[in-house]
């Protein structure tokens, strides 16, 4: 009984954490954008940092959004079917305007 109450809860997680609908590049680019607003918001906080150990407050709340951001993007974006060239020409130019903005702010992370 017992090893089937166990089977049973973990296909039910593999349920839950299989994506219901296939994700399409509409939902990559939404993911994107929220993406860059909190770069945006995280170097911001880097920019306004005094230093202080309650300064690191802003900076690390910041960059405890970013992460799960990036994380549901590489998800919705392997649950998207292949994009047709319309669907590149509008993602691929947002995600290449990010890569400057983390890069830099990793560096400012990092001085």
């Amino acid at each position: 009984m017992r090893s089937q109450g166990l089977t049973l809860f973990l296909l039910g997680t593999l349920v839950a954490a299989s994506p219901l609908a296939r994700r399409d590049a509409s939902t990559v680019l939404a993911d994107l954008k929220t993406i860059g607003t909190n770069v945006g918001t995280l170097i911001t906080a880097i920019k306004n940092f005094d230093g202080t150990l309650v300064g690191t407050v802003p900076i690390t709340t910041d960059e405890s959004t970013v992460e799960p951001d990036i994380k549901k993007a590489i998800t919705d974006t392997t649950a998207s079917s292949a994009f047709s060239a319309a669907d590149s020409s509008s993602v691929t130019p947002y995600l290449l305007s990010l890569i400057p903005e983390i890069e830099q702010t990793t560096g400012d992370l990092v001085s």
